[in-house]
């Protein structure tokens, strides 16, 4: 993942949806984005802690949480949201976009 794009946007805040095992979200804060990620599965958010701890980073960044049904978040408390091929896995992709 490259984070090109991010810094053209220039969020001040974002959410990596679907975290998975936190790379992305590791590269997001090592490029200095204030970023959180959440996943469905806890042995993920279980890696991400990890892989955030073995990068410097607050393993609290990363939840567990449902980008289906995210009520987990606070709505509009995000400037962008990532969802690094997450998406595809959810059951009506149209309802997860406009979630």
């Amino acid at each position: 993942m490259s984070c090109k794009k991010l810094k053209n946007i220039k969020p001040k805040n974002l959410v990596d949806a679907g975290c998975g095992s936190g790379m992305p979200l590791v590269e997001m804060l090592s490029a200095e984005f204030d970023a959180i990620g959440y996943d469905k599965s806890q042995n993920m958010v279980n890696q991400a802690k990890i892989n955030l701890k073995k990068n410097n980073f607050a393993s609290n960044r990363v939840t567990l949480g449902d980008f289906e049904n995210p009520n987990h978040l606070q709505d509009n408390s995000f400037e962008c949201i990532t969802g690094m091929g997450a998406f595809y896995y959810g059951d009506d992709i149209v309802e997860v976009l406009n979630n």
